[in-house]
């Protein structure tokens, strides 16, 4: 959702001096590829999944491998208003 959207309806909802700040950072997932496959796999833990899949997801995490671990950009907005 962009933060015009946020302000339309938290200020319909009756709130007063929004904010919204963007935050972006570095989130861990693994300590290497294989391991942030197994993390992603652990989210539905009732579903198999092909080997062929595991090891193209794995391959597509190899980018993002660091000395520490797996790391992915995350993005959040932190919202604050007033009622």
């Amino acid at each position: 959702m962009r933060p015009g959207r946020i302000e339309d309806v938290l200020t319909g909802a009756g709130f007063r001096e929004i904010d919204v700040t963007p935050v972006t950072e570095d989130t861990h997932w693994g300590k290497d590829a294989a391991d942030a496959v197994d993390f992603f796999l652990s989210r539905t833990p009732d579903r198999t999944v092909p080997d062929e899949t595991r090891a193209a997801m794995r391959e597509a995490l190899l980018p993002y491998e660091t000395e520490r671990g797996v790391l992915l950009r995350a993005g959040v907005w932190v919202v604050t208003a007033h009622a």
